[in-house]
């Protein structure tokens, strides 16, 4: 975690957006990105920045699901 040395942080326009989202409550990285309409990646930087910046708390998790194949599904 930084040290906060009470100088200002700057964020870029995007960051923003991420950051009054995630003041909502916890949410999935595609439903933001979705949320915001930007790529999956670029949303995986800005908040990799906000992370590192002591702003974001970042958790990940595995979530199994099943999926069926075209000889299950028909």
């Amino acid at each position: 975690m930084p040290v906060d040395d009470g100088a200002p942080i700057y964020l870029v326009e995007r960051q923003r957006r991420i950051a009054l989202e995630v003041a909502k409550g916890p949410v999935d990285v595609d439903e933001l990105a979705s949320r915001l309409g930007v790529a999956r990646e670029d949303l995986m930087r800005d908040v990799e920045e906000l992370r590192a910046k002591g702003l974001l708390l970042v958790e990940r998790r595995e979530e199994p699901f099943a999926v069926l194949t075209d000889e299950g599904g028909g």
